[in-house]
């Protein structure tokens, strides 16, 4: 049984490590599907008389899994299963699970999972027939290549193979989740220190803070996209600020909300909502995107900060497998924007661009058509006809906060961006392990009304709309912009210092 167990455990990272240091092969994605799948389920099967069947199954679902698992995400992403990855398969629903299947299945990998599973059945079979003594020299071989292993692989990372990276970017991924389980309670008595405004408290103040989502910039007219793709803020381009050069730190969703929404990515640190609370602010949270109940991501720690939140998307509950579109937001915010706060901060999570593309508007915006007869064409025309629904709901919400007539503001951003082009070879997604630029490229769009502006007349007459900048610091221009300060606001990291050079 000890030369049993040792194999099982030995003997795909043994050829693993024939392919990848002696036969110097780096791409292993051939060999994975073609030769160390078949060869690792079936040679511990051959190599002993005395095969338990309770053996066979564990090593099926413990070793033979995880490269199963990891070389899917290869055919969908063409890149190896991440910390991101696991975020993103973990704090989902059944709704967003749904939508993704749709989205990414194809033929071959269809025609990849019916073979492996055909192949894995069948070395199965045909295993209990076959069976062969294993000589005692082959035990201290094994021992020592264990001993090899441990060194190459857990001594440097770029040498893990598929199923370490599985295992370990899980890991991580539970670290990351353990570490902000518990920090609800620590945020609801976390303090700032020296908060305060530079706006007289007789002033209404009213800031509103949009998060798109996977918006690139480079698909909207606004950003010289030749589609009219945001007819309605074309028309007003002279009363918006338009930053050309801002990018996103991550692009992936739930790493970008952190940087987003709190200092130095850390909960433990502080929050946007929980400063604003302190500057005296009524809170509002309001959102499209997917909620998860009892769930421990950003948005949700996030929103339950707020002094009110709504999430009008319940595509969570198994009985309902349509999400709502932006719009309904609308109602919602023309009721926040009533309230009978002086001071109102209303931050709107929209589904924006999240794939499938085709879910996120209504027919009517069925406006922009494929060029070709091909799948990325179509999908290039629907992500197109989402950044127009966007502009659409962008439009809606602002002259609602036009018709107030205080000192009020709209900023809109990107999560991230979507690599989207009808290129056969690009990723057309988002993907942490992909990380091409137009993941990174997003919209920085501020509206100023003609109150803020007479107010803050210093502040803004330099802003550079040019300047390279990145949301990583965004929390301090959101902090500059709704003219706060803080012991914890550094105005050098914020876009709208004039000498900072982010």
């Amino acid at each position: 049984m000890f030369n049993c167990v040792l194999l099982y455990i030995s003997f795909p990272f043994l050829l693993e490590f024939i392919l990848k240091f002696i036969l110097n092969i780096s791409n292993l994605i051939v060999f994975n599907t073609a030769l160390l799948m078949p060869l690792t389920l079936i040679f511990p099967f051959l190599f002993f008389k005395n095969k338990t069947n309770l053996l066979k199954i564990l090593y099926i679902f413990l070793v033979y899994m995880p490269i199963f698992i990891n070389i899917c995400h290869i055919f969908i992403f063409n890149s190896e299963i991440s910390c991101a990855s696991y975020a993103s398969m973990f704090e989902t629903n059944y709704q967003e699970f749904i939508e993704f299947f749709q989205h990414f299945i194809s033929k071959n990998l269809i025609i990849f999972i019916v073979l492996f599973w055909l192949i894995c059945g069948l070395f199965y079979i045909f295993s209990k027939e076959l069976s062969y003594e294993i000589d005692k020299f082959k035990k201290p071989a094994i021992i020592l290549f264990a001993i090899l292993y441990g060194i190459f692989c857990f001594g440097d990372i770029r040498y893990k193979f598929p199923m370490e990276k599985l295992i370990a970017n899980y890991i991580e991924y539970k670290i990351e989740q353990i570490k902000d389980k518990n920090l609800l309670k620590i945020m609801k008595n976390f303090s700032f220190n020296n908060v305060k405004s530079l706006i007289k408290n007789d002033q209404s103040e009213l800031y509103v803070i949009v998060i798109g989502e996977s918006a690139n910039r480079d698909h909207m007219s606004l950003y010289g996209e030749a589609l009219k793709t945001t007819p309605r803020f074309d028309s007003i381009r002279d009363e918006l600020q338009i930053f050309e050069n801002v990018r996103s730190k991550y692009c992936c969703t739930f790493k970008a909300l952190k940087t987003i929404l709190c200092f130095d990515e850390q909960l433990k640190n502080g929050d946007i909502v929980t400063l604003f609370k302190q500057a005296g602010f009524k809170t509002f949270w309001l959102s499209n995107q997917y909620y998860i109940e009892n769930s421990d991501n950003i948005t949700t720690i996030i929103s339950l900060l707020c002094g009110q939140k709504v999430f009008v998307n319940k595509a969570h509950r198994r009985t309902k497998l349509s999400s709502n579109y932006d719009g309904d937001l609308v109602e919602h915010f023309a009721k926040f924007v009533h309230d009978s706060a002086q001071k109102k901060v209303i931050f709107v999570h929209l589904l924006g661009s999240h794939f499938p593309y085709a879910n996120r508007y209504p027919r009517e915006f069925d406006v922009f058509f494929p060029t070709q007869n091909t799948k990325k064409s179509r999908e290039v025309a629907r992500y197109n006809n989402s950044i127009l629904y966007t502009d659409y709901i962008l439009f809606k919400i602002l002259n609602i906060i036009k018709l107030l007539k205080i000192n009020s503001y709209l900023l809109y951003f990107s999560d991230h961006g979507e690599d989207v082009t009808e290129d056969p070879e690009s990723p057309h997604c988002h993907n942490e392990s992909i990380a091409s630029p137009p993941m990174f490229r997003i919209p920085f769009i501020i509206w100023l009304s003609d109150e803020y502006k007479k107010l803050n007349e210093n502040f803004i007459k330099n802003w550079d709309l040019n300047k390279q900048y990145n949301t990583g610091d965004v929390i301090h221009s959101i902090i500059d912009l709704s003219r706060l300060n803080c012991d914890s606001f550094n105005k050098n990291k914020s876009i709208f210092y004039e000498n900072s050079s982010k």
